[in-house]
């Protein structure tokens, strides 16, 4: 490994505020909506998309539909039907932002006192109930975000040390650049 930058022999002690937190989980969303695949739901709403119609088409075979209003029910069950896709997507979207809150406001009031330290092999991480190794193979990535230096596992689940915790913008860039040059090698 001589080409590969040398590893601080810091080890990295820190609490995250809850703006920190909030950071994480809103690079880890972004990452995940990034990643998922929406043919699925896309396919599903498609198929869905048909259930007003056949709705409708049994009300006109039932007689409860006279002919000339056909037109105006059926685009009255479309809106509705599109309506009601709109508000079930804001009201999880609001239902999981106010879960995250009161996890990160949890976690945040606990005052979780984490330890990060690296050394050849990869790099350690712990808390108050933690304690995790990860191979430097595991890793897929380190990049700089605002105020943090992130590490992903996984390609999803960020893991960040914040830049108060360095000594200085040199200090977090040394550490970036050694931790991509090992990032993603066998390990041994």
């Amino acid at each position: 490994m001589s080409d590969t930058p040398d590893l601080p022999a810091d080890r990295f002690v820190f609490t995250y505020t809850e703006t920190e937190l909030l950071a994480l989980y809103r690079l880890a969303d972004e990452r995940t909506r990034q990643r998922a695949s929406m043919d699925a739901f896309w396919g599903t709403l498609a198929i869905l998309e048909f259930g007003p119609g056949f709705a409708v088409l049994g009300a006109d075979y039932a007689g409860w539909v006279e002919p000339a209003a056909m037109r105006g029910v059926l685009f009255t069950a479309y809106v509705a039907f599109t309506a009601g896709i709109i508000a079930y997507g804001i009201a999880i979207a609001l239902w999981q932002r106010h879960l995250v809150r009161i996890i990160v406001r949890a976690v945040s009031s606990e005052q979780r006192t984490c330890e990060m330290s690296f050394d050849a092999s990869g790099m350690r991480f712990a808390d108050n109930d933690v304690d995790s190794r990860v191979f430097w193979h595991a890793i897929d990535a380190a990049e700089e975000h605002n105020t943090m230096a992130v590490f992903w596992i996984e390609k999803i689940r960020p893991i960040g040390i914040p830049a108060r915790a360095f000594r200085d913008d040199r200090a977090r860039a040394g550490l970036l650049a050694a931790a991509a040059a090992r990032i993603g090698k066998p390990k041994g």
